[in-house]
């Protein structure tokens, strides 16, 4: 139950982060938000650029969603 609650308040501080910075952002039940970005270069690029911070994320080109990444709230 705790860890619900840690990934469900979490989750929606992410979200609500990744909107403001002016990305798409689907909504979520899960343990991960999927942002959207203009592009899969814009994605692959956002990719990059986190891993030079320490941050790893997903991306989902397989998925058929090269524009998204899939970023797990832990």
């Amino acid at each position: 139950a705790r860890s619900v609650a840690h990934n469900a308040e979490w989750r929606v501080w992410l979200a609500a982060r990744l909107r403001a910075a002016g990305l798409g952002c689907d909504d979520s039940a899960a343990n991960f938000v999927l942002a959207r970005l203009a592009d899969a270069e814009s994605a692959a690029a956002c990719d990059a650029h986190l891993q030079t911070q320490g941050l790893i994320v997903r991306r989902v080109a397989a998925y058929g969603l090269p524009a998204a990444l899939r970023i797990t709230v832990d």
